[in-house]
């Protein structure tokens, strides 16, 4: 293959390194690539070492993607799985990256399946048939989906949307503020039954504080 007459860190590369071959071939690896194995300038590389030093690129490259998607939020192993591969990280490398992350415990799609059903309910709830698409779109499986939103209290939830929508719909004569209301619902995966508890429990707030006696003036 040739021999090491320069090892350098060229401008735009990011964590790579540019390391060039008396062939007038260059190799691009990462920092930690070229520390681990202990290159040195006058070095002589085989073919068979180059092909393992852009292996290890490879996987150390997919960890980076990974760690970095993984920074803004949990992700399921297909989510995962489909950025490796649009990142154009090789399929060998893909399933070590894979495997470093589940033996790290960052990839479980139990916990997965848990948290994006907690952060919905926190910020945004959905019905129970919403939140099973949402995890499906996501590559979770669907025994684990269903077991993630069990027990889910979709009267709660849809209540709690129902409290938010009736600030901006409340204006509406009854009739047609309870047929947004339960169109909004529908629309977010709520179930009949949750439809109806949450509709009836708002209106009657709502029909509570209208008629409720003003209170005097001092």
């Amino acid at each position: 293959m040739g021999t090491i007459i320069s090892i350098e860190a060229p401008r735009g590369r990011g964590r790579q390194v540019q390391v060039r071959l008396d062939s007038g071939q260059c190799l691009y690896l990462g920092f930690a690539v070229v520390a681990e194995s202990g290159l040195t300038a006058g070095q002589a590389v085989s073919l068979q070492q180059a092909q393992s030093l852009l292996a290890a690129e490879q996987v150390r490259r997919g960890l980076e993607i990974a760690h970095r998607l993984l920074g803004y939020r949990p992700r399921s192993r297909a989510e995962i799985e489909t950025r490796l591969r649009r990142a154009g990280v090789e399929e060998s490398a893909l399933v070590q990256v894979l495997q470093r992350l589940q033996e790290q415990d960052l990839l479980d799609d139990v916990a997965f399946a848990r948290f994006w059903r907690e952060e919905r309910e926190r910020v945004r709830p959905r019905g129970t048939r919403y939140l099973l698409w949402e995890l499906d779109r996501l590559g979770v499986a669907a025994d684990v989906a269903r077991e993630a939103v069990a027990d889910l209290d979709e009267a709660a939830s849809a209540y709690r949307v129902g409290q938010r929508l009736a600030r901006t719909l409340a204006t509406a004569d009854p009739g047609t503020f309870r047929h947004r209301l339960q169109a909004a619902l529908r629309r977010r995966g709520f179930g009949g039954d949750a439809i109806r508890t949450a509709t009836a429990r708002v209106c009657e707030e709502i029909e509570a504080q209208q008629t409720a006696p003003e209170a005097p003036v001092p």
